[in-house]
């Protein structure tokens, strides 16, 4: 097998077909490469990728994750193993590819659990597991990284708090939220979490914790619309990416309910205009239809998150949903699409 160096790579197109080097004297079986020997070869090649990840180059990302790959076949037993995954799994997240970023990711933390970095990649393993709605295994990623950065002083405490106590809510224990986001306003007042916390969380939280408002006034005239069964409200208006991943999510989660028995979907459109025009009450249907969200529509009385309905429901931005069940409770506020689909349960046949 022919030789390359890693520090010739980075000359070559990204197309380039190159093979990993390997130590001849051992026939380039690449397991048979030892632990030591590289005389300084993958520390020169792992500054290299270091500069390239600092560097604002072209198709930066995909030459990172070119040559990440290949460091790897290159020197196995390198110490700088731990760093060159984590830069890789770093990349593919931020590449949104995040099927490939999670073994990656997942290895950092199995192989290299003390690497400096090893608690951003847990982060990312918890948003990936929040993404696929495995909100339990979000969870304990997130208290892990919260058990690593607890006694730092900046953002990264607060942030972890934020996103605990929104699974905690999420998953039907609002009284447990409510004292992770304490715990949050306590130790880091002034951080952009408790920001957070304070304008959209809490107030998500209170309308939890009470019984829901009435069906929407608007559908009181329908006997079969205010019937008790579980509720789907979602609430947004035309400012929106109706293309964006939670809308493609919600189409999809809301055209699997919408004709269900025991389920009753409700699409709210705020509209900010509080004098509205032909034009604008054109555009507020163009917008409905785009949406493709089946189920009652409701636009709201022009008044944005001021009309009485979104008032009611203590909604403080958009988007933002609701799932009730059918005696009024409130399941979950503010929930994505993908933890609303783990929150409802199947029909029943």
């Amino acid at each position: 097998m022919r030789s390359a160096s890693l520090l010739l790579l980075f000359a070559l197109p990204l197309y380039a077909q190159v093979e990993p080097e390997v130590d001849p004297k051992h026939g380039g079986d690449r397991r048979l490469v030892p632990a030591r020997g590289y005389e300084g070869r993958d520390e020169k090649a792992y500054e290299r990728l270091r500069a390239l990840a600092a560097s604002g180059e072209d198709l930066r990302d995909r030459k990172l994750a070119h040559y990440a790959r290949i460091f790897l076949e290159s020197y196995p037993h390198s110490d700088r193993t731990g760093g060159v995954l984590h830069l890789l799994g770093t990349t593919l997240y931020r590449m949104k590819l995040r099927d490939e970023a999670y073994p990656v990711l997942q290895r950092v933390l199995s192989d290299h659990p003390r690497h400096a970095g090893a608690a951003q990649a847990e982060w990312m393993v918890g948003e990936v597991e929040l993404e696929r709605g495995k909100i339990d295994a979000a969870l304990v990623a997130f208290e892990h990284c919260l058990e690593v950065w607890k006694q730092r002083p900046d953002e990264l405490p607060a942030r972890a708090l934020l996103r605990i106590g929104r699974i905690q809510a999420w998953g039907g224990d609002p009284e447990a939220a409510l004292k992770t986001f304490q715990r949050a306003m306590r130790g880091w007042p002034k951080s952009a979490a408790v920001k957070e916390i304070e304008k959209h969380e809490l107030p998500l939280l209170e309308r939890q914790r009470k019984p829901a408002p009435a069906a929407p006034p608007l559908a009181s005239s329908s006997p079969d619309l205010v019937k008790p069964r579980m509720r789907l409200v979602v609430f947004w208006d035309t400012s929106l990416d109706v293309d964006s991943d939670f809308f493609k999510g919600l189409r999809t989660l809301v055209k699997e309910l919408v004709n269900r028995p025991d389920i009753g979907v409700f699409s709210v459109q705020c509209n900010a205009a509080k004098t509205p025009n032909q034009e604008q009450i054109d555009l507020s249907m163009a917008a409905m239809k785009k949406a493709e969200l089946p189920g009652v529509g409701i636009i709201v009385q022009w008044d944005g998150l001021q009309a009485e309905l979104p008032a009611a429901w203590a909604v403080t931005r958009l988007p933002t949903t609701y799932l009730v069940d059918a005696t009024g409770r409130i399941l979950a506020a503010g929930a994505p699409p993908v933890v609303l689909r783990t929150l409802i349960p199947a029909e029943r046949k």
